[in-house]
């Protein structure tokens, strides 16, 4: 999971400092300190506070359909995912996988009933024992893209 937050993460704060991703006038002061000494504790920051909305949504049971608790994903950050969805997330079906590196990329359709929206992802999968564990989504520019689209309104 740190693996896939950090990608996450990475991409965000490009599009935050072109000016590709809408940003409040409070983050965008946070951002704006990036580049300075204290630029990787903001980044930590960010990335811990991702990963608590994540943990949250799963230990909740929000991400399976319960009705989340308001106030235990409160923080500093909280508006940082003030509109994202904490409906159940389902997989609706899957393509065929792809043999690539040591792994396979797999397509794959995630509904979420929170807003309603399907997103196609490229899930990259790593053999681990017995099975494959998803290590990389190889379409995330298209996502952030499609879930930028939706906080707009279009």
């Amino acid at each position: 999971m740190d693996a896939l937050l950090n990608n996450s993460l990475d991409l965000w704060l490009r599009q935050a400092q072109n000016g590709d991703a809408a940003v409040s006038p409070v983050l965008g002061l946070l951002l704006s300190q990036l580049n300075t000494e204290g630029g990787q504790a903001i980044r930590n920051m960010l990335f811990q506070a991702a990963k608590a909305f994540v943990l949250n949504g799963v230990s909740s049971g929000a991400f399976a359909g319960r009705q989340p608790d308001p106030h235990q994903s409160r923080n500093i950050l909280g508006t940082l995912f003030a509109n994202a969805s904490l409906g159940r997330k389902e997989i609706r079906g899957a393509g065929e996988p792809a043999p690539s590196g040591s792994g396979w990329l797999m397509p794959f359709s995630l509904h979420d009933y929170g807003n309603g929206s399907d997103y196609l992802i490229v899930g990259r999968f790593e053999p681990a024992n017995a099975s494959a564990r998803l290590v990389g989504i190889e379409n995330l520019e298209q996502l952030f893209g499609q879930i930028q689209k939706e906080a707009e309104g279009n």
